[in-house]
């Protein structure tokens, strides 16, 4: 008996150490050029090991939980790799993973293993429970994250996310980043998710290409509750500039004209620093892209929001466009609170949209057809809702495709007036300059 128990424990050491030995292999494969650990390509060279199942980490920070083999590994910022000792390891599978229609049942089955005794306690997300089995299943019909509780008999217990977002349209959202980190989608391009945001995770909300969604704010099922942006990649400094572009069929010649200018040779000092600080930003090797409101900025309890159904300004002059609605277009970085705090000083800030960026923006949108203010919006109690129309919303940004007017940080070379643009006619002079 003494031999078969060494013999046993001998196994489960060589399984442990080949398990380890993998996820040392993932961290070794995951440094940067600077030698930097990269939380990012760690999750996902750790995704190309066999029969790997929980991959945690606290929004987007180290250390990570990786669960292997019935072993639970925790990877810290140095890549140190060590055992968590006794906690039970879960996983599960879901009974359809394509997209499904809203309310579609989808059944989740739930897996538990543990290296030290047998798992005793299942407790499922609405609170009831199965003992002494290391397998439940469990009923869903909506996106959202669903929390299950394993316990094994060395009392230690595990709290394990399962997070749908394959059912209906419900979005579903990350964890709220406590650091400014970079964020790979599926096809390996990159955006910068700031402080104090989530990053989308639904199918619809999670890909650059079709328009990268975060938000400053979720609920307990991580649906957002805040204020939504849109990220626009920017591949190289030269590709971030001013443009003529065809609209509805006749060449604008915005740029070549020469009648408009940005920044504004007549504007403050600070207007200027303000626009090399923007600038600087967007081109950054390390950011390569802006922000802008997934909304058109609008009004919740006497509060500027950038949220679905929020009732949007109207006829607003462009000095109070630049006071009031900060959130309306191109955000450079973010401040949760939305101050307009210098940039040039190392804050984060959002504000009105340059035309930079409105050309930019409209260059990823693509072309689209016209649409007028009656076909894109119902009016409600004296304002358009924001976001009230699937028409007016090409990759994941609303309200930018349509014949309504948006002011812009640009100003007139010849005439002392600022800029109002849309993606369906060519820019006019509007208000004065200051």
């Amino acid at each position: 008996m003494e031999y078969f128990g060494k013999a046993t424990k001998a196994k489960e050491e060589t399984e442990k150490s080949k398990a380890e030995e993998q996820v040392k292999i993932a961290v070794m494969a995951s440094y940067d050029s600077k030698n930097k650990l990269d939380i990012n390509r760690v999750k996902e060279e750790l995704k190309k090991i066999p029969e790997v199942g929980r991959i945690q980490d606290t929004a987007g920070e180290f250390p990570i939980e990786v669960d292997l083999d019935g072993y639970t590994f925790e990877i810290d910022e140095n890549g140190n790799v060590k055992r968590k000792s006794g906690k039970p390891t879960v996983s599960h599978k879901l009974s359809v993973t394509d997209q499904v229609e809203e309310g579609t049942e989808v059944i989740v089955t739930i897996s538990a293993i543990t290296t030290e005794g047998t798992i005793v306690k299942i407790t499922k997300p609405d609170g009831t429970f199965v003992d002494n089995t290391d397998t439940t299943t469990f009923l869903v019909n909506k996106n959202g994250v669903y929390t299950v509780v394993v316990e094994g008999s060395n009392r230690e217990k595990t709290s394990y996310e399962v997070k749908i977002t394959n059912i209906g349209n419900t979005e579903i959202f990350s964890n709220i980043y406590t650091e400014t980190k970079t964020y790979i989608d599926s096809d390996g391009k990159t955006a910068r998710i700031p402080e104090g945001f989530a990053v989308g995770e639904s199918n619809t909300i999670n890909k650059i290409e079709n328009g990268l969604v975060i938000t400053d704010e979720i609920d307990e099922f991580c649906r957002s509750t805040g204020n939504e942006f849109v990220w626009i990649p920017v591949a190289n400094a030269e590709d971030f500039k001013r443009v003529d572009w065809f609209s509805q069929g006749n060449l604008q010649d915005y740029v070549s004209s020469g009648n408009f200018e940005e920044p504004c040779s007549r504007g403050s000092e600070e207007e200027k620093q303000l626009y090399d600080a923007m600038y600087a930003s967007v081109t950054n090797e390390k950011n390569r892209g802006f922000y802008i409101g997934r909304y058109e900025a609008g009004q919740e309890n006497g509060k500027v929001v950038v949220k679905k159904g929020g009732n949007s300004y109207a006829n607003l002059p462009w000095s109070n466009s630049k006071d009031m609605t900060k959130l309306s277009g191109g955000v450079v970085q973010l401040s949760k609170e939305f101050v307009n705090d210098k940039p040039y000083l190392g804050k984060v800030v959002s504000t009105l949209v340059y035309g930079t960026q409105m050309d930019v923006a409209f260059t990823f949108q693509g072309p689209s057809k016209y649409y007028t203010n009656n076909e894109l919006s119902t009016l409600q109690g004296g304002y358009y809702k924001t976001g009230s129309n699937e028409l007016a919303c090409v990759k994941n940004i609303y309200d930018l495709v349509s014949g309504a007017d948006e002011w812009t940080w640009e100003a007139g070379v010849y005439i002392d007036s600022r800029v109002y643009r849309q993606h369906s006619d060519s820019p006019r002079m509007g208000d004065t300059f200051t």
